[in-house]
């Protein structure tokens, strides 16, 4: 199925929406100058009079989005599909990330210690009280947990050499289609990692 960029502007010409339908859902229309738009149909997005606010039923002519504002969308989607492929690895809730590396250096402070039997809690608290809520012994936990952000540090790096090196090259881009075929290069590299 073939998509394709549908824009929706307010009436000072500033995009309010984008989005990628299918072609089948929008139409093509040629204007006189030779410049072109999709429209899709109003129930999708409705028109509405900033004056009067009324709803035009029909359809909502959105004019294509020059070179700039396509790459200012397409460097937001391309953040986004960064952040959803790290979501596959870890927990992205307020906190989390703090807790991740309070447990990684704590594992790696008790290590480094030794293992000390009985593990304090007042100096590795994160490993004492999860190792005993989980029933597992001190180490075989901080072990897990270095095994885990190991495994994290090289799935992140090749999370985020895909989104910078897409970011760069979208900013250097000269034509849309250059463009969107790098952010579809860059989302197909996302979905396999």
């Amino acid at each position: 199925m073939s998509l394709v960029r549908c824009v929706v502007c307010d009436d000072q010409g500033k995009v309010v929406q984008t989005s990628h339908v299918p072609e089948a859902d929008a139409l093509l229309q040629t204007h006189p100058d030779g410049t072109w738009a999709w429209i899709i149909e109003a129930d999708l997005f409705d028109k509405v009079d900033p004056v009067t606010k009324e709803v035009t039923p029909g359809f909502f002519l959105a004019p294509p989005l020059t070179l700039e504002q396509e790459k200012v969308v397409l460097l937001r989607q391309i953040d986004q599909a960064a952040g959803h492929a790290r979501t596959r690895y870890i927990t992205s809730t307020s906190g989390q990330e703090a807790t991740y590396l309070a447990k990684a250096e704590q594992a790696t402070a008790y290590k480094a210690a030794g293992y000390p039997d009985p593990c304090s809690t007042a100096i590795y608290p994160f490993i004492a009280l999860e190792s005993t809520a989980l029933s597992m012994s001190p180490a075989t936990l901080a072990d897990s947990i270095l095994t885990e952000r190991d495994a994290w540090l090289q799935k992140g790096a090749q999370i985020e050499a895909v989104r910078r090196g897409a970011k760069v090259a979208i900013s250097a881009a000269t034509t849309y289609n250059d463009m969107e075929e790098i952010r579809d290069s860059a989302f197909s590299v996302f979905n396999s990692l």
